[in-house]
């Protein structure tokens, strides 16, 4: 399936604006943009300071290890709602289906982990 429907499905999840903004950008620039240009691309879109912190919390920066990149979502209220919806899209049984076993259970561990730390902050 395109890759566009897992924004767009993660924006649906989401109930108020600034969610589906964020939903929408969450993957646009860990994957497209280069890390020095984030910034300066946040400024170029023009949206509010709130939703720019989010978009930057929910994105993994290039080396960053995931407990790193975990407390970073965690801290910001936005980027975790928005977070908490992505994996709903990630660990559903139809993307599942697709990927080998292993990588399957690799991800149900993950996402487990990481839900479980950002609502309760337990790793």
């Amino acid at each position: 399936k395109p890759y566009i429907l897992h924004p767009l499905r993660v924006m649906f999840k989401c109930s108020t604006e600034e969610e589906q903004i964020v939903a929408v950008l969450h993957d646009v620039l860990e994957d497209q943009i280069k890390f020095s240009e984030w910034t300066s691309t946040l400024d170029k879109w023009g949206f509010s300071n709130t939703i720019n912190e989010a978009i930057l919390a929910i994105s993994k920066r290039p080396g960053e290890t995931n407990k790193e990149y975990w407390i970073r979502i965690r801290a910001n209220d936005l980027a975790t709602r928005v977070k908490l919806k992505d994996m709903e899209d990630n660990c559903s049984e139809e993307r599942l289906a697709v990927l080998k076993e292993g990588e399957q259970k690799y991800l149900r561990n993950k996402y487990a982990q990481l839900k479980e730390f950002l609502q309760n902050g337990n790793n």
